[in-house]
């Protein structure tokens, strides 16, 4: 329909909350939150079950899914009821998923805490991680963000800007943006990021870049 509209947002600290995935059925006029089911899958050290934030959302079609601080939260009846999905179950515990697109038939790409994964049936199983250079563990956290060619379904753009590392505050920030010509496979091509400050620094704060 197109008056449904779906938005997320982080946890506003109440006890019961009105943060999370919000769904308006008449164009915003009208809000309620999305009717989850207790999410029972382990979380790792940074992702939390309860109260947990939501981050990027994507749609096609009817499927409906975004990124929470422990897992893929995943809707195949337009918001209706939703289950969670670990995009990399091998390691036995959901992760953070800070970024995803949904496109294609079934075709779905995250980025989690562990990096970049996709699945061709709609979050029912994942490809398998793979290694730098990329968006992969160490490098990726909130500010990632992932973006498919209108044309070509195997070629993807990621982006991540780094403002700490460990404990060690980054300033300038650090921008990377990769591309992928074979569906997330490998991510051989770094392209530069613009310049965004007077100074000719790239990273001003307040001006992260997303594809």
């Amino acid at each position: 329909s197109a008056q449904r509209i779906f938005v997320t947002s982080h946890y506003d600290g109440r006890v019961n909350p009105l943060s999370g995935i919000s769904i308006s059925t008449d164009g915003g006029g009208s809000w309620g939150n999305a009717n989850f089911a207790l999410n029972t899958l382990p979380c790792t050290f940074f992702g939390s079950a309860g109260g947990a934030p939501r981050f990027h959302i994507a749609l096609n079609g009817a499927n409906v899914f975004a990124g929470t601080s422990c897992a893929l939260a995943r809707s195949t009846d337009s918001g209706g009821s939703w289950d969670f999905v670990d995009p990399t179950p091998g390691d036995f515990a959901a992760e953070p998923v800070f970024a995803v697109i949904a496109h294609g038939k079934q075709n779905v790409d995250v980025i989690s805490n562990n990096g970049h994964t996709r699945s061709t049936d709609n979050g029912g199983s994942w490809s398998a991680l793979v290694p730098g250079p990329g968006p992969i563990a160490g490098v990726v956290g909130l500010g990632a963000s992932i973006a498919v060619s209108p044309h070509e379904s195997n070629v993807l753009l990621a982006s991540m800007t780094q403002t700490v590392v460990g404990f060690t505050v980054l300033n300038p920030p650090v921008i990377n943006i990769w591309e992928s010509d074979d569906s997330g496979a490998t991510w051989p091509t770094s392209l530069t990021p613009p310049i965004l400050s007077r100074s000719g620094t790239p990273g001003a704060l307040g001006r992260y870049p997303f594809v």
